[in-house]
Formats: structure tokens, C-alpha cells, sequence
């Protein structure tokens, strides 16, 4: 997750709570850079490390940066490697996926608002 969607859900955390919601942000950065966009951000909720990008390949949101198609973001990578597509996934009691929204560049980003709503659709 990028320090904007972060910040983001740290803003709202209150109203994802209210819906019984817990938020897991989970990085393909390092634990140094986790820790710092933590505490940047006053994120309220873990940001757990996939350090060898299990995770990100399991929900197949993975992307190379040559596959990278949004030139703002290219420019930001400093280096060659496997990121992570913006994705949100709700995933309920019973670890079934119930939603998924995985961006279609780095910029799409599903907003709190909708994401609230879905809850809000799927919760009884």
C-alpha cells in the first residue's frame, strides 16, 4: 500500500471500526520502510511485510516494473523489481474472500467511500 491509501484508511479508521472492520495493510517493502511509512502516516492498523512476495503472488496483484504502465509511477522506482498493484481485498470471519478490487494502474486506488459502502452491502 502506498503512504496516500494509508493515510487515507489511518483518516477513516474510526468508520471502519464502527463496521467491525479490521484493516491490514500488507507492503512489499522492507521492515525499515514499513515502520517508517507507520510512522508517517500514524497508521492505526499493522502494515505487515511480504518480504518475498508470497502474498502479492498468491492474490496475483504482482507487476514488474517493466510491466509498469503508469510512467509516474515508473519514474518513482528507483529500481528493477516486483511491486504490488493498488488492491483491497474483504475478506470475512471464515477467510473468504467476499470483495476484491485490484487497480488496473498504480493509481487506481478504490476510495474509502466505496469501499464503506461495500461493507456496508455485505455486512448483515
Amino acid at each position: 500500500m502506498c503512504n496516500i491509501q494509508i493515510t487515507s484508511l489511518a483518516k477513516d479508521y474510526p468508520e471502519f471500526q464502527k463496521r467491525n472492520t479490521e484493516i491490514i495493510a500488507i507492503s512489499t517493502d522492507t521492515p525499515e520502510g514499513a515502520r517508517k511509512t507507520r510512522e508517517k502516516t500514524h497508521a492505526p492498523f499493522p502494515i505487515l511485510i511480504d518480504e518475498n512476495n508470497k502474498v502479492i503472488q498468491l492474490y496475483k496483484v504482482v507487476v514488474e516494473k517493466r510491466e509498469l504502465k503508469d510512467i509516474v509511477a515508473l519514474m518513482h522506482r528507483k529500481k528493477a523489481g516486483t511491486y504490488a498493484m493498488p488492491a483491497v481485498f474483504i475478506i470475512d470471519a471464515g477467510g473468504v474472500i467476499r470483495y476484491s478490487h485490484i487497480g488496473k494502474s498504480y493509481t487506481d486506488r478504490l476510495s474509502n467511500e466505496k469501499l464503506l459502502n461495500k461493507l456496508s452491502e455485505l455486512q448483515p
